[in-house]
C-alpha cells in the first residue's frame, strides 16, 4: 500500500511504500452526491471502536474514514475483508503518527489548510458538512506528520551503494531494455473530402508543409505543436494503429487517410527507434529509487513491529458496523 508525498506542491513527486493506505485519503475524499457523512448512533453516546495508545476513534468516525477510503476500491465497498484491511491501515497510520509526535514532528496549520483547499479545488465542491470536514482535517494532519516522520527519521540517511546498484542492474537486465518506439504526427479533420484534399497537398510537397497544415486544419490538441503526438511503444496505441506504425508505414512517410471515431486522420511517421539496452549510467537513477523504496518499506515495517509491541491497540469488534476478520492485532480484540 502507498502514500504520496503529502506536502502541497509535491503531490506527484514520489509515492513511497507504507502499509497505511489511509495516508493517501486526501487524494480521494471529495464527496459524491452520496458522500458518506458521520453516522450517529440510534441512542446514547458514540462509543470508542478503536484505540491506539491515547488516540481513539468512535464508531461513527471509523465508519466515516472507511467509507471515504473504500470508494476507491471497485466492487468491494461492502466486503468485511476490505473493511478489515482498511481498519488495520488506519491503526498502523496512527502508530506512525504517535511516533512522529514523540519525535517532535509537526503538521503546520497552513499546510493542512492548503491541502484541504486543494482537495476542494480539485473536485470543485465542498468536502462535506462540518463534522466530516473536521474528521478529514484530522486525517490530513495525521498523514502529514506520518509522511514527515518517515522521510526525516527513517529514510533520509539512506544512500544506495554503487556496488549494489551495479549488481541489481546485472541481475535485472530485462527491466532496462528500452522498447521499439515510434514518433508520430497527425492531422485530424471532420470529413473525408477535406482529409483527402489535405493529403494531396502533403503529397505534392512531399510532406514538407505537414506542420503548417496541421496548425491550419487539424482539430486535434496537437495542432498547436504542428501535429506532434509524441513517442509510443507497442501496447500504447490501438491495435489497428500499431499495425500501421510498426508495420506498413515507413519512417518519413505519410499514410493514407485513416478513419476513427474521432474523425479522419492523416499520420506522418517521423521515426521508428529500435529496442536497445539502457546503460548502467542511464539506469542508475531508476535503480536507486527502487532500492530507496525497498528500504522505506522494510524500515517502516520494522518500526511498526516495534511500535506494536510498545503501544496498546484495542479493537472493539462489537462496536464496528462490519465483521472484523483481520489478524494483525490479535492481542487487542474486545
Amino acid at each position: 500500500m502507498k502514500i504520496p508525498d503529502a506536502r502541497p506542491g509535491h503531490r506527484h513527486k514520489r509515492w513511497i511504500a507504507l502499509p497505511a493506505a489511509l495516508l493517501s485519503l486526501h487524494l480521494s475524499c471529495s464527496p459524491s452526491p452520496k458522500a458518506p457523512q458521520a453516522k450517529t448512533g440510534k441512542s446514547g453516546p458514540d462509543p470508542t471502536a478503536v484505540s491506539v495508545g491515547d488516540w481513539k476513534a468512535t464508531t461513527s468516525q471509523v465508519h466515516l474514514l472507511i467509507a471515504w477510503r473504500i470508494g476507491e476500491i471497485a466492487d468491494s465497498s461492502n466486503t468485511d475483508e476490505v473493511k478489515s484491511r482498511l481498519l488495520e491501515d488506519l491503526v498502523e497510520e496512527q502508530l506512525l503518527d504517535l511516533a512522529a509526535t514523540r519525535a517532535g514532528v509537526v503538521a503546520q496549520e497552513p499546510e493542512i489548510q492548503a491541502y484541504l483547499q486543494q482537495m476542494e479545488n480539485e473536485k470543485n465542491r465542498a468536502l462535506g458538512d462540518e463534522e466530516t470536514r473536521k474528521t478529514l482535517r484530522l486525517q490530513v494532519a495525521s498523514s502529514l506528520r506520518a509522511q514527515k516522520f518517515v522521510e526525516e527519521h527513517l529514510v533520509r540517511s539512506f544512500q544506495p551503494d554503487p556496488a549494489v546498484i551495479a549488481r541489481y542492474y546485472q541481475d535485472h537486465l530485462s527491466e532496462f531494455m528500452s522498447p521499439e518506439t515510434v514518433r508520430v504526427k497527425e492531422i485530424l479533420v471532420n470529413n473525408e473530402v477535406e482529409a483527402e484534399r489535405i493529403l494531396n497537398l502533403l503529397k505534392s510537397s512531399q510532406g514538407k508543409n505537414f506542420n503548417e497544415l496541421a496548425r491550419l486544419y487539424s482539430k486535434a490538441p496537437s495542432s498547436e505543436n504542428g501535429g506532434e503526438m509524441g513517442r509510443f511503444a507497442r501496447g500504447d496505441l490501438p491495435e489497428e494503429l500499431e499495425k500501421v506504425f510498426f508495420g506498413k508505414l515507413k519512417p518519413g512517410r505519410i499514410g493514407e487517410v485513416f478513419q476513427t471515431m474521432y474523425g479522419y486522420h492523416i499520420f506522418l511517421l517521423v521515426e521508428r527507434s529500435k529496442p536497445y539496452q539502457k546503460s548502467l549510467e542511464t539506469a542508475t537513477p531508476e535503480i536507486a529509487e527502487k532500492l530507496r523504496e525497498e528500504y522505506q518499506r522494510t524500515s517502516v515495517q520494522a518500526k511498526l513491529e516495534e511500535l506494536k509491541n510498545e503501544i496498546p491497540v484495542k479493537i472493539y469488534r462489537n462496536r464496528l458496523d462490519f465483521r472484523y476478520n483481520g489478524d494483525k492485532f490479535s492481542g487487542g480484540f474486545f
